[in-house]
């Protein structure tokens, strides 16, 4: 009886959720290079603890970030209360965020593009505020490529969508 309660506490309390996304470009078998702005870019508020381009493929010259062709990623979070009164609408989360960004074409020896998992780990605050959600997210690359730029504090105005 007493771990049926328990777990009812955790089932008010606590809430995860579970987010996904992929894509990709294709150009109908004609060869057309695609333009830069055409591209997938994948960092920032979608991966959290990498800058905003900050995963996929890069020019090994200049560091610049390409887009790329395909993409997927996906976070798992956890939203918790933080023993705050209700009316002050604050809320603490433990997040996972991970994905990948690939394919430039034409591509040459000066791209480099991996394509390899991308995956962070982290935590943050929430604020519903008068004028709309206020989000603070501190977030860690687990995995990660050497020319990935990371941004660990990440400060947000708005809905994540």
């Amino acid at each position: 009886s007493n771990v049926n309660n328990n777990e009812l506490l955790i089932e008010e309390f606590l809430d995860g959720s579970m987010h996904d996304v992929n894509g990709l470009i294709d150009e109908k078998g004609t060869f057309h290079p695609m333009g830069i702005v055409d591209r997938f870019f994948l960092g920032g508020d979608s991966l959290r603890g990498f800058a905003t381009a900050g995963v996929g493929p890069r020019d090994r010259n200049t560091r610049d970030s390409l887009g790329g062709e395909w993409l997927y990623n996906g976070m798992i979070q956890l939203v918790m209360p933080l023993g705050l009164p209700e009316e002050l609408a604050f809320n603490g989360r433990i997040f996972s965020d991970f994905g990948s960004l690939g394919g430039v074409n034409p591509s040459n020896s000066a791209v480099f593009d991996s394509a390899s998992l991308r995956a962070s780990l982290g935590a943050g605050v929430g604020w519903v505020s008068p004028f709309g959600p206020i989000n603070v997210d501190v977030g860690f690359p687990i995995l990660k490529e050497s020319l990935d730029e990371k941004e660990n504090l990440r400060v947000n105005f708005g809905t994540r969508f």
